[in-house]
């Protein structure tokens, strides 16, 4: 540039951006005329005062340019910074833009074209976005743009409900928990729900620290959206809800030391001790007083028997020593005869069998006052 007239030589322009100066036309005469030189693909905006690319349809093969040359009618670039007229390709129809591969892709949800107006996809306005992909006017812009935690339903945000979350916007559902989770009631006042799978939980799941919700007999049923209940476990009954809420159903269930045992539904039975019977064991068994009385009644033949048979074979050995004294006395005299030889002696038998009778008699007498005695006892027992 040259401010004054007369001079053999013009004004090197300032360095702007550690570039060179450069003037928009010949014969600048301010320093203000000087600008900052764009790349090529670029041109300076004078009103913003930056250099701007040339956009699509567009394109500047020189650098520190004011203005981009247009493609030809029906031709666009792939991109926004084009330098040569080559990279002018076909434009593409409404609702798709020329991609960086020099094909024709679809305008994503939230933009629109209209061929032969819009060089690329353009945004929809703010708060503002598109039902679909490929869009081509404005008007599509119908639909308002649904935050994180909503999404969209009959061209309405609403708020994801309990049990879904969403992390993304402009999406028209939300996403379940994952299994046996749920998210908590916000805000009612709030439009906006969950937006993160973190804020799925499981009432079952307690934190460190944190009061049981069941009994440590029960097990913790997760029950959507976001509630529980809690079920003794096997062979416990109760409500299961809270600390010591479970009880044993052995816990005195059998009586008199029997022992308690469960089937495989976990109900109890009872193996009952000695001669105990019933459901509890709290009943005597007849049967114990019936064997008794029958091994008694053994017990008492075999004893007789025994005594006989001592009491015979005593007898028999106190005749034979009356016999061996006997038979001197019979030679002597010569014309006596042994009594005792061949046959036992009467009065033997007589004492052997007289004997036996007395030790029957006085065990028979016995046994009578054991029965009866056994009986006043089972009375007894019974009317306890």
């Amino acid at each position: 540039y040259n401010p004054d007239s007369a001079q053999r030589a013009c004004i090197q322009c300032p360095t702007i951006q550690d570039i060179e100066g450069v003037t928009e036309s010949l014969g600048a005469t301010s320093s203000s005329d000087c600008k900052e030189k764009c790349a090529a693909g670029n041109y300076y905006d004078k009103v913003t005062d930056l250099c701007r690319p040339c956009g699509h349809g567009r394109y500047q093969a020189e650098e520190g340019k004011f203005t981009c040359d247009l493609c030809g009618v029906g031709l666009t670039t792939r991109t926004k910074k084009a330098i040569s007229q080559a990279e002018c390709r076909a434009d593409c129809e409404d609702g798709h833009q020329l991609s960086i591969n020099a094909e024709c892709e679809v305008c994503p949800i939230g933009t629109y074209r209209t061929q032969g107006r819009d060089r690329g996809c353009q945004e929809c306005p703010l708060n503002r976005t598109t039902s679909k992909s490929g869009s081509k006017t404005e008007e599509d812009c119908n639909l308002p743009i649904c935050m994180p935690g909503q999404y969209l339903n009959d061209n309405e945000c609403r708020k994801c409900p309990v049990g879904q979350y969403q992390p993304e916007s402009q999406q028209t559902q939300c996403i379940d928990c994952p299994p046996n989770s749920s998210t908590v009631e916000g805000d009612p006042n709030s439009n906006i729900g969950a937006t993160s799978s973190s804020q799925c939980s499981n009432r079952c799941m307690v934190k460190e620290g944190e009061a049981e919700l069941c009994d440590k007999n029960a097990n913790c049923l997760f029950k959507p959206p976001n509630s529980f209940s809690c079920t003794c476990k096997f062979g416990y009954q109760g409500n299961g809800t809270g600390p010591s809420s479970c009880f044993d159903k052995c816990d005195g269930y059998c009586r008199n030391d029997g022992t308690c045992l469960k089937n495989k539904e976990g109900e109890p039975y009872c193996q009952c001790a000695g001669s105990f019977t019933g459901v509890n064991c709290h009943e005597k068994s007849e049967f114990a007083y019936i064997a008794g009385g029958i091994a008694g009644a053994v017990l008492f033949v075999i004893v007789l028997v025994l005594l006989i048979w001592m009491i015979c074979v005593r007898s028999g050995r106190t005749r034979r020593v009356n016999e061996k004294f006997a038979q001197p006395g019979g030679e002597m005299n010569g014309s006596q005869v042994n009594f005792y030889y061949g046959a036992p002696a009467p009065y033997a038998e007589s004492n052997c069998t007289l004997t036996a009778r007395l030790y029957i008699c006085s065990l028979l007498r016995r046994r009578r006052r054991w029965l009866g005695n056994a009986k006043l006892l089972r009375h007894l027992w019974q009317e306890q």
